[in-house]
């Protein structure tokens, strides 16, 4: 959320900030329990733990449909701010030419893990939505 940040003002933001007590359930931990919990706890890789958070939610959520893959276009552009109303009629002509781009790609790729016979697709979508949710 706030990107890097030290144990201690882990512990500060748990004790002055509601959404960390709401999420503490009003604990308030020291930096100290903070450093225990990512020593002792945390030996995993990420990758490991990513891996069983999926395996989770695949099997207690059953409307997660693992052989399809899905591309999230909600961080389209990464400095939104940068694109000012000067630039607007490129940056759509930009982006329809790279959304046509992108889904040909996607569809040879589809057509490669089919000819492998690799049980994923990506969906292919053939309107670019704009609206911001």
């Amino acid at each position: 959320m706030f990107g890097y940040t030290s144990l201690r003002q882990l512990q500060d933001y748990c004790a002055n900030d509601a959404r960390f007590l709401l999420v503490t359930g009003g604990m308030k931990p020291s930096f100290m329990s903070f450093e225990r919990f990512i020593h002792d706890d945390l030996t995993d890789p990420i990758e490991d733990i990513f891996c069983q958070l999926n395996k989770y939610i695949e099997k207690e959520d059953g409307r997660m449909n693992t052989k399809v893959l899905y591309v999230d276009g909600t961080k389209y552009e990464a400095y939104a701010k940068k694109t000012s109303f000067v630039w607007i009629n490129g940056t759509k002509r930009q982006r329809v030419k790279l959304w046509g781009q992108i889904m040909d790609h996607l569809m040879k790729l589809n057509k490669h893990l089919q000819k492998e016979k690799i049980l994923y697709q990506f969906s292919i979508l053939h309107e670019m939505s704009l609206r911001r949710s």
